[in-house]
């Protein structure tokens, strides 16, 4: 259980398969809570394929998005991991 001042959250995060039914999950939780959703960062490893693209959520965005990044939802204290690239051993 947290102490007093420490913030809790639930991480969320997709699992890998076929027809990326996670990812679009993940889509879908980040543009149905697109006011409160706040980017904070992207995970680097050497088994994440390097990725970079456009906004996948309009194509109004001059922003580039990478393959594998973290948003954070406040309102339902829920971290969101999303992963947009391949896993490699």
């Amino acid at each position: 259980m947290p102490g007093e001042g420490e913030r809790s959250a639930t991480v969320n995060r997709p699992s890998l398969s076929l027809g990326n039914v996670g990812q679009l999950s993940i889509d879908l939780l980040l543009q149905s809570f697109s006011d409160e959703v706040e980017k904070v960062g992207y995970l680097n490893h050497p088994s994440l394929l390097p990725v970079v693209g456009h906004s996948p959520y309009s194509i109004d965005v001059a922003e580039l998005y990478l393959g594998c990044e973290v948003y954070i939802i406040d309102k339902l204290k829920l971290i969101v991991v999303q992963i947009r690239t391949l896993l490699t051993k």
